[in-house]
């Protein structure tokens, strides 16, 4: 009898107590709400849909691609043939990256010019770098605006300044579709013929993916291999901050200077002897 009366007792302390719990907890959930509403894993659903991923450096992204086209692909496709067809290198100890210029002390097959093949090409660089300039200046706005907003501050090892979740389709074929109409403009000869050697080296990589891809034991790669023509650009020609690359730009004027490729017309580029070789 006594134990029940002090329960009875002690009844609307306990209410009183419980209440309290309640509202605090209504509080720090509102609270907490109101501070992940903004956060990047706030799905508007409520649901978390937004995780962040890890990023991989420009290194990792080129070594993981690497890595797959080499070996786990069991293509086995030439070194070379990578490093032409993105913004990769090979440096001496085997590991991939994307180098400071095409002179990198650090890569496998660096390229540099001579002071003589400089100045066999200095005015040709002068001309591609002013006619790139002038391109960009005079994009149709449709044109710009789909370039501008498919770049992306951060490189990707193997892609370069291209923003991974952009469609770049449409601005692509613009983009080529007024390259083109300048090809036959004297004001742009030097670029045109910069921009169709690019295209044809890239190309010309690719076809050595693509011959290890047409073997009857890789049949189930196919897409792969031909996803990888359009997410490497292959054929299209390179965007504006590209074509201002040195790692770009002076391997095609060392072929230019060493007469692996024939200057642009209206150039008199007198051919430097390419380096003779010292056998130990």
């Amino acid at each position: 009898m006594t134990d029940a009366v002090s329960k009875r007792r002690g009844a609307p302390r306990d209410a009183l107590i419980l209440l309290l719990v309640i509202a605090l907890s209504a509080a720090l959930v509102g609270g907490l709400y109101l501070v992940s509403r903004g956060a990047d894993s706030a799905g508007t659903t409520g649901l978390v849909d937004n995780v962040p991923t890890p990023d991989i450096s420009a290194a990792e992204a080129c070594q993981n691609w690497a890595d797959y086209w080499t070996r786990e692909s069991r293509l086995y496709v030439p070194v070379e043939a990578l490093e032409q067809m993105s913004n990769c290198r090979q440096t001496t100890a085997g590991e991939w990256i994307v180098p400071l210029g095409p002179d990198d002390p650090r890569i496998a097959r660096p390229v540099s010019l001579t002071p003589e093949e400089e100045a066999a090409t200095a005015q040709l660089r002068n001309d591609i770098m002013q006619q790139v300039s002038m391109m960009s200046a005079s994009l149709p706005d449709d044109v710009r605006k789909g370039v501008n907003r498919l770049h992306s501050s951060v490189a990707d090892g193997v892609v370069g300044n291209v923003k991974p979740d952009v469609q770049i389709g449409g601005t692509r074929g613009a983009y080529s579709d007024y390259l083109k109409s300048l090809a036959d403009n004297p004001n742009y000869t030097a670029m045109v013929s910069y921009i169709r050697w690019i295209i044809a080296t890239r190309q010309a990589a690719f076809d050595q993916l693509s011959a290890a891809c047409d073997k009857p034991e890789f049949q189930y790669l196919n897409k792969t291999c031909s996803g990888s023509w359009d997410s490497l650009g292959i054929g299209f020609a390179p965007w504006p901050w590209d074509l201002t690359r040195t790692l770009n730009l002076d391997p095609y004027l060392k072929a230019v200077a060493t007469g692996q490729t024939p200057p642009p017309d209206g150039y008199d580029i007198q051919t430097v002897a390419p380096e003779a070789t010292i056998s130990d």
